[in-house]
């Protein structure tokens, strides 16, 4: 679901029980494509409200609906674009979106701004290049690493040696930030 080109694309593959039902019972009762914008905006409120019981939900469900239709106004020059450009697009506005599914509105903003002026533009503290470290490897784990190839016998000792090493790193920095993580979302409820 990370990999795909576009949001329509994410949606269709993230969750997809849910999707069938919004579809047969809320988005063609409402007229299906008649009223696309109005319909796209209300199926994606109910998704988020579905997904949780809040107002931050609802907005997170808005978001991806502005998304998907943001994406049906450009698709003919955002298919056009590289599949790795895309793909990368398509991941950050999902992930910048699930900071209104994990905190409220007024900490999801402050994220927001933190981390698109990497703390630069405030008097308070260094920003945690490490996390951003974090972040980039994680992308490039889920992106760039080919399970198949890495289990392929033909494959030479040193190379192995360097992917074992590489995910070592990685797994013992996931480790490193165990005590910052959260409850799951949905025990909260």
């Amino acid at each position: 679901m990370y990999e795909s080109l576009n949001p329509k694309e994410f949606w269709r593959r993230w969750h997809v029980t849910l999707g069938y039902w919004i579809r047969d019972y809320l988005y063609l009762p409402l007229g299906g494509n008649r009223r696309y914008v109005r319909n796209i905006l209300i199926v994606f409120a109910a998704a988020g409200l579905w997904l949780g019981a809040g107002w931050s939900f609802v907005a997170w469900g808005l978001y991806h609906g502005l998304l998907v239709l943001l994406y049906n106004a450009v698709s003919r020059f955002w298919d056009t674009w590289p599949k790795f450009l895309q793909r990368t697009m398509t991941f950050f506005l999902v992930s910048a979106g699930w900071t209104l599914f994990l905190f409220p509105f007024s900490d999801a903003l402050a994220f927001w701004r933190s981390a698109f002026n990497l703390g630069f533009a405030t008097a308070g503290p260094a920003p945690d290049l490490g996390m951003w470290f974090l972040l980039l490897a994680s992308a490039a784990v889920c992106f760039g690493v080919r399970t198949d190839k890495i289990s392929n016998a033909s494959a030479s000792p040193w190379r192995e040696g360097i992917k074992g090493a590489g995910f070592s790193v990685l797994f013992v920095a996931a480790l490193l930030q165990v005590d910052q993580s959260q409850t799951y979302i949905y025990f909260r409820f």
